[in-house]
């Protein structure tokens, strides 16, 4: 039964961080009401009852607006995908990172380790 529930709490998880990704990048395109919403259960960790409590809807309310946000936020992914380009781009950042880090030439590694700096910041933006 252990073992049940973990892979239950490790799917729960995955899934929960890979909402909080897309609501990080694309939460400005929903609604007030549903960014208030899934910002209170990513980010502040609230339950279902606590979320309907504060905002005066029911549970199911609730449940059924984050269902229609997470819905908008995978379809903003799919056309646009700024949440894989940006994992593509810092993967490759880091791999940039770790060859010049075997660049023997110090001008030339300090130029490169600029570069991915840059590169590193205009992803945090």
């Amino acid at each position: 039964m252990w073992c049940k529930a973990n892979m239950l709490y490790t799917f729960f998880m995955k899934d929960l961080f890979e909402f909080s990704e897309l609501l990080d990048q694309y939460a400005g395109l929903l609604t007030d009401h549903q960014r208030e919403i899934a910002c209170q259960y990513v980010y502040e960790d609230f339950s279902l009852f606590e979320i309907s409590e504060r905002t005066g809807i029911s549970r199911q309310g609730v449940r059924d607006c984050l269902n229609k946000a997470e819905k908008m936020l995978r379809h903003y992914e799919t056309v646009l995908g700024l949440v894989s380009k940006n994992k593509t781009i810092s993967s490759a950042a880091d791999r940039i990172t770790d060859c010049a880090g075997r660049i023997a030439d110090s001008t030339l590694k300090a130029e490169i380790m600029q570069s991915v700096s840059l590169i590193t910041e205009t992803l945090e933006q």
